[in-house]
């Protein structure tokens, strides 16, 4: 909203590209680059996109970076030990959605790596929750499923815990019903 210091528009355009920004020579540095040091504060940011009349999409945002073979296609960097519980690095907001996927991972390649297509590391923590599900409202479906059609052979299973030092611990899988 606003004026801003410039502004491009072409409301009567419907197909094409309105902004194009190509450095094809580009082998280091920022293609784009925003900065600010300002203390941004409740509904402060730095990029917004806003397509609230948009119903069909592949991907408001869409990246595309099939050439990589190294790295990251998108790398976020939090604050850190500066956040507090309310902070976090990405937040999903489905609203009121009763259908949809809030987060989907899909590779359709055979991967065979051993990272993980989902991968939550914190090799610090000594204490706390590393990952929470919370469906206080489901009367029936699943909290967590985990299905394949495929044929286990060898050393295959759908689920591992691996807890190679926990000699004290209460149990490496706790079932709770009260």
């Amino acid at each position: 909203s606003g004026t801003g210091v410039v502004k491009f528009t072409a409301n009567s355009a419907t197909t094409g590209t309105i902004f194009l920004l190509t450095a094809n020579g580009l082998t280091s540095g920022h293609m784009l680059s925003l900065a600010s040091t300002a203390t941004l504060v409740t509904t402060g940011d730095i990029v917004s996109i806003a397509a609230n009349t948009a119903t069909t999409s592949t991907g408001l945002l869409r990246v595309s970076g099939t050439g990589l073979t190294d790295g990251w296609t998108a790398q976020l960097t939090t604050g850190g030990a500066n956040l507090t519980t309310s902070g976090g690095g990405i937040d999903l907001v489905m609203g009121a959605a009763t259908v949809g996927t809030g987060l989907r991972v899909t590779g359709t390649g055979v991967y065979t790596g051993t990272t993980g297509l989902l991968a939550i590391t914190n090799n610090s923590s000594t204490t706390g929750t590393q990952a929470v599900i919370t469906a206080n409202g489901l009367t029936s479906g699943s909290g967590m499923l985990i299905t394949s059609s495929g044929t286990m052979v060898t050393t295959g299973n759908l689920l591992t815990l691996t807890g190679n030092s926990a000699t004290t611990a209460a149990g490496l899988l706790r079932v709770n019903g009260n």
